[in-house]
């Protein structure tokens, strides 16, 4: 539902905004809203992927003990999240791009630059699950009622969005000062690009760590 219900509210909020005379600094407060807008409820939704490997109850204990390497099953469970994620970002920066007037070379920066943070907090929230596993609660009622990894990721969600709308802000008013956006869509998407490096070798690191117990 989330993916579906993006790309609406921001045709909706971005219909709104187009209606309105808006200065220079409206304008790039329009740009944050929109990061805002777009970054928290994508981020949000990653909350479940946080519960995905505890959902298997004890069958998830069954990992360590296949010949194939374990993070190939772990990844299939993140394909599907992916995948349905990826239109979803680009339809969304789309309307974006095309309701506040920006090149289509931007909306594609943009477009990576949001997809990367989501894949990048999706990893992350899917690490919290591995390496503080609820299998037992999830094995003997089915349900968990206060799970601290999918609170953790959630936090994690408004915090990240927050500061990304606020680097946004600052990265565009600064390119526009230099006289084209291109380059602050460029260090936006380079910084989700980091981001997203990092919880891909940290996730990688506590595979081995906790299915193989490889130390260092």
């Amino acid at each position: 539902m989330i993916y579906i219900i993006v790309p609406i509210l921001i045709f909706f909020i971005n219909r709104i905004f187009g209606a309105m005379q808006l200065s220079t600094f409206g304008q790039r407060m329009v740009y944050a809203i929109n990061a805002l807008l777009i970054t928290l409820p994508l981020l949000a939704s990653n909350s479940l992927v946080a519960t995905y490997y505890s959902r298997e109850g004890r069958a998830g204990y069954m990992k360590k003990t296949k010949p194939i390497y374990a993070l190939y099953p772990l990844l299939t469970k993140l394909f599907f999240n992916v995948a349905f994620s990826i239109p979803t970002v680009f339809i969304t920066s789309i309307i974006f791009g095309v309701l506040t007037n920006i090149s289509f070379g931007q909306i594609i920066l943009f477009g990576f630059a949001v997809l990367f943070l989501h894949v990048g907090h999706m990893i992350y929230s899917a690490t919290l699950d591995i390496m503080n596993p609820q299998n037992e609660q999830y094995a003997t009622s089915g349900q968990v009622v206060d799970n601290p990894n999918e609170n953790t990721s959630t936090i994690l969600a408004f915090i990240l969005s927050i500061i990304y709308a606020v680097i946004s802000y600052q990265l565009l008013y600064e390119a526009t000062l230099a006289g084209s956006l291109v380059g602050g869509f460029i260090k936006l998407m380079l910084i989700s690009l980091v981001y997203l490096g990092s919880t891909i070798y940290m996730f990688t690191r506590r595979i081995k760590a906790y299915y193989y117990e490889i130390q260092g």
